[in-house]
């Protein structure tokens, strides 16, 4: 999608012709901010220095809209789309609303409405585009705009925010929060600003020149991975047609115990499977060191699996040490 064609009109036409048409270059090796605030603050866009507004961009992909009208800091960005699960297309360009948001209209956090079919794989897609920005996913306006606008929500990459108004880092959800919106509107964190491992430009692979990908321009050749649930009562033969098709899948388990009873195809023809589990224990590729074409999800769920495995194999980062690699 062209933003010349989306954004001739409304909010942001006045920054239309801007726009790169490809807006992930590089799928976002940022520095980190050594310091944020709400406030007025400057961002770095390469080594370009952009004083952002204390302005919020709020972009509704599901759900009921805020009646913002006598809201000074909030801009709703023109798009139209109401999906209860977002695809990796769709999500793109959601990303790519974001990215106008942040570095065109400078804002300085941006509001992500979404269904809960879609806070973790939209959730981590963010997180993974912008780690030193403030991206709230949230199934609810009012509450997203809470985290959003509060000091506390700084260096700490996208954050995921439900219904109930818990908050989590984007691999965290849905198990283990970081903090809560409180019925008196108050956000509380629990633990100090920081970045898992993965999300993290210092330590991450996948912010090296290692990893490089232009997601937007890919998008129309964008990998197809299932996600497939043990619970399936037809799970095996799920599993074998989506081998024979795809270049990755997704097994999905409810934790690490019933791993053992899975049994994975030993001849893959080199589509790679990505096994994960649905709480919080940490899935270890030593379970599978006899395959060399099956990957520990490590401690990312289903959906994130799936988000990461997509990426990976549009750009190419598909061998069994990349992906062994690039998993946590």
């Amino acid at each position: 999608m062209k933003f010349s064609t989306v954004l001739s009109a409304g909010l942001l036409s006045t920054v239309a012709s801007a726009l790169p048409v490809s807006v992930l270059e590089e799928f976002y090796k940022r520095d980190l901010l050594t310091s944020t605030t709400a406030e007025d603050v400057t961002y770095f866009n390469g080594s370009t220095p952009v004083n952002t507004t204390n302005n919020t961009g709020v972009l509704y992909t599901y759900g009921n809209h805020l009646n913002s009208t006598n809201a000074t800091d909030v801009e709703t960005l023109p798009f139209s789309l109401n999906s209860t699960n977002l695809t990796t297309v769709e999500i793109v360009e959601v990303a790519e609303y974001v990215e106008a948001a942040l570095f065109s209209l400078n804002d300085s956090s941006v509001v992500v409405t979404v269904a809960e079919e879609s806070l973790a794989s939209t959730g981590f897609f963010l997180g993974l585009s912008y780690p030193n920005k403030t991206v709230i996913v949230s199934e609810n306006i009012t509450k997203g705009l809470l985290v959003a606008k509060d000091e506390a929500s700084a260096e700490r990459g996208a954050l995921i925010v439900d219904a109930s108004g818990y908050i989590y880092d984007t691999v965290s959800y849905p198990n283990c929060p970081v903090g809560v919106v409180t019925a008196s509107e108050k956000v509380v964190f629990y633990t100090t600003p920081s970045l898992v491992s993965i999300l993290d430009p210092r330590t991450s692979v996948f912010y090296t020149n290692a990893f490089s990908v232009n997601i937007s321009s890919a998008v129309e050749n964008i990998a197809t991975v299932p996600v497939i649930s043990y619970s399936n009562t037809t799970f095996a033969a799920l599993l074998n047609a989506s081998v024979a098709q795809y270049k990755g899948v997704v097994v999905s388990a409810p934790n690490v115990s019933t791993l053992a009873e899975i049994s994975i195809p030993t001849s893959l023809n080199g589509t790679k499977v990505v096994v994960a589990v649905e709480d919080a224990e940490y899935v270890d590729q030593a379970l599978f060191k006899n395959s060399t074409d099956v990957v520990a999800a490590g401690n990312l769920g289903p959906e994130q699996a799936r988000v990461l495995l997509t990426v990976a194999l549009t750009a190419g980062f598909d061998s069994y040490s990349n992906l062994t690699t690039l998993f946590p």
